[in-house]
């Protein structure tokens, strides 16, 4: 998915939503919440409603870290902020 969203020109990262709002995979926070463009995996939060829930939340934030990975990697090759990565 990371792939397909670089060749259509969207370098967003994915973040899911907590005590505060993280960017999965970009080591400095404060860079990836404010120097790129981003959008939320809805609904992720800090309560947690359950086994079923937890394990979805964590597949989420899984999920993000791989995919802010390949595009902080590629605007990193492309001389954009990448916060870190």
């Amino acid at each position: 998915m990371a792939t397909q969203a670089i060749a259509r020109g969207d370098l967003s990262v994915l973040a899911v939503l907590g005590d505060v709002e993280r960017v999965p995979g970009a080591p400095d926070q404060e860079c990836a919440r404010t120097r790129i463009r981003k959008r939320v995996i809805d609904p992720t939060s800090d309560a947690v409603c359950g086994p079923e829930h937890y394990r979805l939340k964590r597949a989420a934030e899984i999920y993000a870290e791989r995919y802010n990975e390949v595009i902080l990697d590629f605007r990193r090759s492309v001389g954009l902020p990448s916060c870190g990565r």
